[in-house]
């Protein structure tokens, strides 16, 4: 009975030369169980940049490739088969840049085809646990999609939330100062100020608030959608003069955390000593 299986992943990647070595060793050896140490070949195919595909029978020219500039590497796609033409059992596996399919955002597949059903699903869920160790989130898909609109009103609702949060502790510190200067002697002359406060703040808060609800949550998407993939690059054929490129953004990846995390604590400290010391 033939068993046809095919998957497709929306997935970032990371793909280094030995991951790469390896999903094929792993692919020529299902292949040669399929036909009992019979004869197969072995097609690996290169997409780049400026549209050039370049066929080989092994990886060994694959990773002598600039993969930079117009020659950077967008996809490579290996397929083991019989050695003589036939239908019979085919194992194919490929990586491709994701923004190239902007509909789908697919950029990884694996389809087996086989004579034996075990043979498939081995074949399969070996590949494809191979395939999860180089997969990465991808931002150029989260934010290219069109899914990614439910991320503005996830903001515009954060962003409202913070700044009704700040208008109400302002509102409460501006009544602690009238109750701390004498102006205020019982509950109702302090609920008429709690009222007047807020009457006075409406008058330039409101617009305030409502710029900072509807321009805030664009721009961080914007911001976000520009940034994430710039320092984060989804998909990454990580061999010869595309290393250095990529090491170069995770470092400055790795500089942007500490520059927030230290941000985060030094505020945090500074909050803390300002309460312990009356402020």
């Amino acid at each position: 009975m033939r068993t046809e299986i095919t998957r497709s992943y929306k997935w970032g990647f990371l793909l280094p030369e030995q991951e790469l070595r390896r999903i094929i060793q792993a692919a020529t050896e299902h292949g040669s169980k399929a036909i009992d140490g019979g004869e197969f070949r072995l097609s690996v195919q290169t997409v780049l940049r400026d549209g050039s595909i370049i066929e080989s029978s092994s990886a060994d020219e694959v990773f002598t490739l600039e993969n930079n500039g117009s020659r950077r590497i967008t996809g490579v796609h290996v397929t083991v088969a019989p050695k003589v033409e036939s239908d019979d059992w085919v194992i194919h596996v490929g990586f491709e840049d994701g923004s190239v399919n902007e509909k789908s955002w697919e950029s990884a597949s694996l389809h087996i085809v086989g004579a034996s059903r075990d043979w498939a699903f081995v074949t399969a869920s070996d590949l494809e646990e191979r395939m999860r160790r180089v997969r990465l989130v991808s931002f150029d898909a989260i934010f290219g999609s069109r899914s990614s609109i439910i991320i503005v009103p996830v903001l515009f609702v954060g962003s409202m939330l913070l700044s009704t949060n700040f208008v109400q502790h302002n509102s409460h510190l501006l009544l602690q100062k009238q109750y701390e200067s004498g102006q205020l002697h019982n509950p109702i002359e302090a609920l008429i100020a709690l009222e007047k406060i807020k009457n006075a703040q409406e008058l330039w808060t409101f617009p305030l608030m409502m710029g900072f609800i509807t321009i805030v949550p664009i721009a961080i998407f914007v911001c976000l959608a520009k940034l994430l993939p710039l320092i984060r690059p989804s998909y990454n054929f990580y061999w010869s003069d595309y290393c250095a490129q990529y090491d170069r953004r995770r470092q400055i990846r790795r500089s942007v955390w500490t520059v927030v995390i230290l941000g985060f604590v030094v505020s945090v400290a500074a909050a803390m000593f300002s309460k312990k010391i009356g402020f």
